[in-house]
């Protein structure tokens, strides 16, 4: 994914999994995300629907504060500019709701 070829030296390598949350294989999908973060990806992981399962979503993200969820894909596009001001300045919003963004 981030292979020196396509990398470019002295940038962050940010990943974003977008996940309805409930993988088959929750030990594999965690170990998997630790692996990237191993490599110096920093991972944010993004849920969509009402059967998420937050600690899927905490174990993918490289920390809790890099777990967002939304209620459907249609409000993905709402977030996109959190997620970006989060993964490069570092502030966090965590569950968009359509009509504001709050903690979850």
């Amino acid at each position: 994914m981030f292979s020196p070829d396509v990398a470019r030296e002295g940038v962050p390598h940010i990943a974003v999994v977008v996940t309805d949350g409930d993988s088959e294989d929750s030990v594999a999908t965690a170990h998997q995300a630790d692996l990237a973060r191993e490599d110096g990806i920093h991972v944010f992981a993004v849920g969509v629907g009402h059967n998420i399962k937050p600690s899927e979503l905490v174990s993918i993200a490289s920390t809790p504060d890099d777990v967002f969820q939304v209620d459907n894909y249609n409000l993905l596009e709402r977030i996109k500019d959190m997620l970006a001001e989060r993964a490069c300045e570092g502030e966090s919003l965590h569950r968009y709701t359509g009509d504001r963004a709050i903690a979850s």
